[in-house]
Order: structure tokens, then sequence, then C-alpha cells
């Protein structure tokens, strides 16, 4: 082999190992948590009876669904008591009902129920409020990425304000949430989230927005839009881990 041709090798094999370097370190260098994604939001517009769902929509499976029921014009102490879905997913409550008996048009309920585990399907989302008053509205916020099994972090809800801006902050222990906030607007249409929280609903009188929160502490959701009385609920659900890289040995032979 002449010195031009041994030259033209060991460049040639220099730029080999130069690659197969970048390529280990692009396959090492991952995210301690997968990315989360906001699939949709949907509404079940004012429902007035005590029973009531949404339209149909079509639900992908091991998603994430946050249900928040408000209920209005409460004659007593009543509440969204049960959650369904047309696929038999069960629901949990994650922030307990905020009842108010005159401060918001005579008295109204909010909660927030979820599941992590949706079965897919497509279909509507049913609630109840036995009892109730004037009528209630369903909201649904869908997500992927989020953990399956023991996904809630951190709630803080029965926060009632009057005035604007207004604010309500959680504390997480997770690495890598979604952090959720939701809010009772008596004054009507206008409510805005200060960033880097990103409101899901267009606009609705019944807000609600998300942020990613990294690393875990506490984390302040403001709004702006009223002087009248309002109520806030906010929660944290974890981000589903990353899948785990392998391990990856190159054996390099000969000059």
């Amino acid at each position: 082999m002449t010195l031009l041709a041994q030259s033209i090798h060991r460049q040639v094999k220099n730029l080999q190992r130069l690659f197969l370097f970048l390529f280990l370190l692009l396959c090492s260098a991952s995210r301690a948590n997968a990315a989360y994604s906001f699939i949709q939001y949907k509404s079940s517009g004012f429902i007035a009876s005590t029973s009531g769902s949404t339209p149909s929509f079509t639900i992908a499976a091991s998603h994430l669904l946050v249900v928040k029921c408000s209920n209005f014009n409460v004659v007593s102490n009543t509440r969204c008591s049960t959650i369904t879905d047309s696929a038999g997913d069960t629901f949990t409550e994650a922030v307990a009902s905020l009842t108010f008996s005159s401060n918001i048009s005579g008295g109204e309920s909010a909660e927030f129920w979820y599941n992590s585990n949706t079965i897919g399907m497509t279909g509507t989302v049913s609630g109840t409020v036995p009892g109730g008053g004037g009528g209630f509205v369903l909201e649904i916020l869908d997500y992927s990425g989020i953990q399956v099994g023991s996904t809630s972090d951190a709630v803080n809800g029965g926060i009632v304000g009057n005035g604007s801006p207004e604010s309500i902050n959680i504390t997480t222990s997770y690495v890598d949430d979604l952090v959720i906030v939701g809010v009772i607007n008596n004054a009507g249409g206008g409510w805005v989230w200060t960033a880097p929280f990103t409101e899901r609903d267009g606009g609705s009188t019944l807000s609600l927005a998300d942020r990613d929160a990294t690393p875990a502490g506490t984390y302040t959701a403001t709004g702006t839009g009223g002087s009248d009385f309002w109520a806030m609920s906010i929660i944290a659900f974890k981000v589903a881990p990353a899948a785990s890289g392998s391990q990856i040995g190159i054996f390099l032979v000969g000059p």
C-alpha cells in the first residue's frame, strides 16, 4: 500500500470513529422524562339537568383525561357525584368539591376528576349532580405521555377570591409534572392566564390552563379578567419516564 493510500485509509478510519462517537453521544443524551402532549379540549356546554354528557369524541388508549365539573346555582351542598365514559373508564376525584352558599351566582361547586389509563373509545363523558340547582358543565382535557398509576403528585383548591389579578400555587415533589389550573369566574369571560401557563379551553368563562413543571418545586398560576368572585383549583400529574437507552459497545480493530 502506498503512503498516500495508507494516509487516506487512516483518515477514513478516524472519520468512522468520530461518527461512531457522535452516534453514542446522541443515543445516551436523553431527558430524564418523556414529553407529554396536549391532545384536545372538549366541553358539554351548559346542561340544564342533574345529569348529562359531552358530544361524542375519540379518545386514544393510555391517555390522561381530566374532567372539571362545574355546578351552578346550587340549592344546597350538592356536587358532581359521578363521572363516567362510554368505555367504562373509572375516574378518581382529584380536588374535592369547592362549594359556595352565596358568593357565586347563589352558590356553585366544582371538582377535578381524572383517569390516567383510558381504554380508548369514540363516545361521551357523562356526569351526575343529584339534587343540583341550575345545571352544570363538564370540561375535558386529554393528554398523552402521563404516568399510568400513582399519577397525581399534588393538589390545591378551596381558594375563594374577589378581584383581579388572583393566583394559586402548588408544590410538586416529582421531577417532571404537568400542572393544570382551573377557575370558576362569576364575572364572565375574558379570564387570562399569565405565561408560561397555556390556556386550553378556547376562551371559556370556566377557564383551564396548563404548563410543564420541571424540576420539583413551587409553581404559581396567576389569572386576570374579573372583579367579581372566583375560585381556583390546581393539580399536578406526573409525566411518564422516558424509555431507558441501551448501552452500546463498539470495538474498533485495525489501524
